[in-house]
């Protein structure tokens, strides 16, 4: 099955990423070979759930197939999310003729057919080097998994429920039951069948990314975006129904499949369905905020897409930065929820998407932000070459009532066309928002208002007893500008060592000057060798502070006078910097001694 995909202007990607000439299979498959296997496969699905599969039916397929198998059932399904008959065929019809070069094997619920594509199935397994999946093994785990789906149709009816559905979140949830179900069989109906090292490779190949030699950074990088969003429902659905059997057997499955759960941020969290009691109450009004967002926006005629930014997700987006700078942000993610507003009409490279996250400190917010930035800077880089270019950008701070950010603003060009581009990332104590436009005009004034207006309403209680979680700090309210205890606040000892990190890794020196007190710097020697050769300068301190670098500062921080913080850098020269002391100077902290 397919959840109604995130976006159409990004589903080209999937494409560009599967997309490949068709080779002779390991394995022989002809329409006699699939139905021997059939008599393999079906009878250790149908003893495994329980139902019988007579009836159901196995044959070869091209993508054309698939094609029109998936442009009547995502028809429907987004006919459900109460699209007009146009937009919603038009949709169905992009997705369909994408997905199709993508599926290995699909069933078709309306024929009650398993279609397998051994070309696709062929050419996926060389693009991501798993030849598992081409094997006669490797079969038998796909038409398990497809098996599984049509035994869950035949038990529960999901089709039916899958276009009954009318809000996208419930639509992704119920996408993960049914992908997570038929994962957990075919792992029990792998094992008893011998195939388990293939199903651990079908698995490994869901989300894996696909390397074109021919892509570029831009095209990479979006296309594991959509990679990971494409597993969420595999991945995390088999965790979700794992936890369900083991905690509440074969009825809590059938809830799921009866009752399932409307919000996607329950399938990362089982015992919240087990137990709705024992969710927490949320500590900011994110749908209240989103709210706002989609009022505030220029009317559409927009298609809004509510749901969980999770943690593999963000990690994807982050990949280019260092593997130990994605582990502390996805540690430090508590919750989010994004809005993405897709136009009803061309073209489709116009898009706005908000994002509010919250971590579990001031200072995880802050260290999000900054590298955020820093991811901004380092795609400039790398795409300036391929078929999706960023060809010139600029950056400016910004800030507003009790938040701080910056602001990019850059044009890219996608093939012929060129494409201007717009982010606002900005946080008020450990709540971070970040608003991206593509395709639509607008401006770091108007963009900041904006802010304004999420930020103050995420920050207001949730309808409710809101109760904040145990040790989490509360948000900044709008108006205020107050410095956390660990220093994480703006203006604080935190944010100037951020700074310094900032400056050492992009050579600024203007922003390293910023970050000392004017006696410090008379007494800076190294300045002097930098106006001689500043390339040993900054040789010498990539050196200092490489790696992962940790202040820690006394709690709680003093209003006045010197702070000494200590800095952690297992992998710096040396051990790194030691220590610094901060004094505050013209209102803000700087570094008066190291």
């Amino acid at each position: 099955m397919l959840d109604l995909p995130r976006t159409r202007a990004s589903v080209f990607l999937l494409f560009l990423a599967l997309a490949a000439p068709v080779a002779a299979q390991d394995f022989e498959v002809t329409e006699a070979s699939l139905a021997a296997l059939g008599k393999e496969v079906l009878p250790l699905v149908e003893k495994e759930t329980g139902v019988s599969l007579e009836g159901v039916s196995l044959r070869l397929a091209v993508p054309e197939d698939l094609r029109k198998v998936l442009a009547g059932e995502l028809g429907l399904q987004m006919r459900a999310l109460n699209l007009d008959p146009d937009a919603a065929k038009a949709q169905a019809a992009v997705a369909a003729a994408v997905f199709s070069r993508a599926l290995l094997a699909k069933y078709a619920t309306g024929e009650k057919a398993i279609l397998l594509c051994p070309g696709n199935l062929d050419a996926l397994s060389r693009k991501i080097a798993e030849p598992l999946l081409r094997s006669r093994e490797g079969l038998c785990v796909v038409l398990a998994h497809e098996a599984v789906h049509a035994a869950d149709d035949l038990r529960f009816g999901f089709s039916k429920t899958l276009v009954s559905l009318r809000d996208p979140r419930a639509l992704q949830a119920f996408n993960a039951v049914i992908e997570g179900h038929a994962q957990v069989v075919a792992r029990r109906v792998s094992e008893a069948g011998g195939w388990k090292d293939a199903f651990e490779a079908f698995r490994r190949g869901i989300g894996k990314e696909a390397p074109d030699e021919g892509a570029g950074e831009g095209e990479r990088f979006l296309s594991r975006l959509l990679a990971s969003s494409f597993a969420s429902a595999y991945w995390d659905g088999e965790a979700f129904m794992r936890a369900l059997l083991e905690k509440g057997g074969d009825k809590a499955v059938e809830r799921a499949f009866a009752a399932p759960p409307g919000d996607p941020e329950v399938i990362l969290h089982p015992e919240w369905f087990l137990d709705p009691a024992s969710r927490p109450k949320p500590a900011f009004d994110f749908e209240g905020a989103l709210d706002v967002l989609e009022k505030g926006i220029e009317p559409g005629p927009w298609i809004a897409q509510r749901s969980p930014y999770t943690r593999p997700q963000l990690e994807a987006a982050l990949s280019l930065l260092p593997p130990d700078e994605v582990r502390r942000i996805g540690n430090s993610l508590v919750t989010s929820r994004s809005a993405v507003f897709s136009p009803k009409e061309p073209p489709v490279s116009r898009q706005i998407v908000g994002l509010l996250a919250e971590f579990s400190a001031p200072a995880d917010a802050l260290y999000y932000m900054a590298a955020a930035e820093r991811l901004a800077r380092i795609k400039d880089e790398k795409m300036k070459s391929g078929g999706v270019t960023i060809v010139e950008s600029a950056y400016e701070a910004v800030s507003g009532e009790g938040w701080q950010g910056f602001f990019a603003a850059k044009t890219v060009e996608a093939g012929p066309n060129r494409i201007r581009v717009f982010d606002l990332v900005a946080t008020a104590g450990s709540l971070s928002f970040e608003l991206f436009f593509s395709g639509q005009e607008t401006s770091g004034e108007a963009m900041a208002a904006l802010a304004d207006r999420v930020l103050a309403a995420a920050c207001k209680p949730p309808a409710g007893d809101a109760v904040k979680p145990a040790g989490a700090p509360a948000a900044a309210p709008p108006g205020a500008n107050p410095v956390p205890p660990d220093g994480a606040g703006a203006g604080s000892p935190r944010q100037t060592f951020d700074s310094l990190l900032r400056a050492v890794r992009e050579k600024d020196i203007g922003l390293y000057k910023s970050c000392f007190t004017g006696e410090a710097l008379e007494g800076e020697a190294g300045l002097q060798a930098h106006e001689k050769d500043p390339e040993p300068f900054w040789a010498k301190l990539a050196e200092t502070f490489r790696g992962a670098q940790t202040l820690v500062l006394p709690d709680p921080l003093p209003a006045d006078g010197k702070v000494k913080g200590a800095v952690e850098a297992p992998e710096a020269a040396g051990g790194g910097i030691g220590a610094l002391v901060f004094l505050k100077e013209d209102g803000r902290w700087k570094i008066c001694k190291w």
